[in-house]
C-alpha cells in the first residue's frame, strides 16, 4: 500500500472508518492540513469532520489501483487502518454508508440551530 508516493504497512479493519493516525498535523490553511509520513510533508484537504478530528481525502495505491480515501486524522503512534470499502467518488463524495450519516448528522445539528 502507498499513501501519496509512501510506501506503508496498514492494519486491515472491518471498522466503518479508515484511521490514520499521525504524531503531528496542523491547518495550514482553511481546509487543508499538513501531515508528515516517512518524514515527507503533504498537503491533505479536509473533506467532513469526526468527533472533532478531520476527515481528510489521500490517494492511496492497493495492488496497482490508485483511489482517494478518506481518512480520520487522529495524533499519536504513527497507524493506519484501513477498510478499503471505504471510499469516495470522482466527485469527492463520500461512498461508505456510515460516513455518509456522519454527515446527515452534522447537517441535522446545523439546522437545530437555525431558527423557523
Amino acid at each position: 500500500m502507498r499513501l501519496f508516493s509512501e510506501k506503508v504497512k496498514y492494519t486491515s479493519t472491518n471498522s466503518s472508518l479508515n484511521i490514520l493516525c499521525v504524531e503531528a498535523f496542523e491547518e495550514i490553511f482553511f481546509g487543508v492540513y499538513e501531515i508528515e509520513i516517512n518524514k515527507n510533508k503533504y498537503p491533505v484537504e479536509k473533506i467532513s469532520e469526526y468527533e472533532g478530528n478531520p476527515v481528510v481525502c489521500i490517494p492511496v495505491v492497493v495492488e496497482g489501483v490508485k483511489r482517494d480515501y478518506p481518512f480520520v486524522l487522529s495524533r499519536g503512534k504513527f497507524e493506519i487502518l484501513f477498510n478499503g470499502d471505504n471510499k469516495l467518488n470522482e466527485d469527492y463524495e463520500i461512498v461508505e454508508d456510515t460516513i455518509k450519516d456522519i454527515l446527515l448528522e452534522t447537517v441535522e445539528e446545523v439546522e437545530e440551530l437555525i431558527p423557523e
